[in-house]
């Protein structure tokens, strides 16, 4: 056992299917509604893939993250937890926050549906409430089988500016990302243990950027992958934004999963 009652285990662990019941409320209210196993996922018949996203309310995830960006290396700690489970628009929406010590926090709106997981909405610390996406972004494809894709919005979270203010692309640039389901029987090693028959979902994008004089506009490879694994969820990503500039410098971003406590 681990501080904060999480697990280092090398084994997989599923939660328990229990009965509940719904209790009407918006998150916006800061109401909650209480949905417990059977209810979370289309009953305890869930779709083909909804084990490699566990939705639990107050299941956690620690992960040890590695940032090789800016010409530097920054180790830090990061918590995923799903904070509460309620209704919005008359659909069940799970709550999941995302911490990193010394930082702010931000919560994103999920909903589960016999398709897959969806984000919706998502809201910072400094935020009144939650900001709406244009539309519904897939963070899993049920049923999630190899060659499965799809595509989402996202943005460059290593690459920066080297004389610029904001320094980080992230505020000014966005991309498409096609996510492909590469493999299912995947295994993966980490401190929090060995996980085997795991989907491992590649995302492939590119961005055209000025990166100096001499070279010109190129077009910059963008490469995320993840490794959920059934039973625990996201047990690894690695993000490679590969660039050497005058005006820019990419990076390498890993989340290593140490800890968990899937209720």
């Amino acid at each position: 056992m681990t501080h904060s009652g999480m697990q280092r285990h090398p084994t997989q662990q599923k939660p328990d299917c229990m009965s509940g019941g719904v209790s009407p409320a918006k998150v916006r209210s800061g109401g909650l509604a209480v949905l417990l196993g059977c209810t979370l996922l289309m009953g305890c018949s869930k779709p083909p893939g909804a084990d490699y996203f566990p939705v639990t309310e107050g299941s956690r995830w620690l992960y040890k993250v590695i940032s090789e960006k800016d010409n530097t290396t920054e180790i830090s700690e990061q918590q995923l937890s799903i904070n509460r489970v309620s209704t919005w628009d008359g659909k069940t929406i799970i709550v999941r926050r995302s911490e990193v010590a010394d930082n702010i926090g931000i919560e994103y709106w999920l909903r589960p549906t016999d398709k897959g997981i969806e984000r919706i909405a998502q809201q910072v610390d400094l935020q009144e409430r939650a900001m709406l996406d244009d539309k519904p972004r897939t963070v899993l494809k049920f049923p999630l089988k190899q060659g499965e894709s799809w595509i989402v919005p996202t943005v460059p979270f290593a690459i920066m500016r080297t004389n610029e203010n904001p320094r980080e692309l992230k505020y000014s640039k966005t991309l498409l990302m096609t996510h492909t389901v590469e493999r299912m029987d995947a295994t993966v090693t980490v401190a929090a243990g060995t996980f085997k028959n795991c989907a491992e979902i590649v995302g492939r994008g590119d961005i055209t950027m000025y990166a100096d004089p001499v070279s010109g506009f190129k077009k910059i490879p963008i490469i995320n992958t993840e490794i959920y694994c059934p039973g625990v969820g996201l047990v690894r990503l690695e993000r490679s934004e590969e660039l050497n500039g005058a005006f820019f410098s990419g990076g390498k971003i890993v989340m290593e999963l140490t800890a968990f406590d899937i209720r």
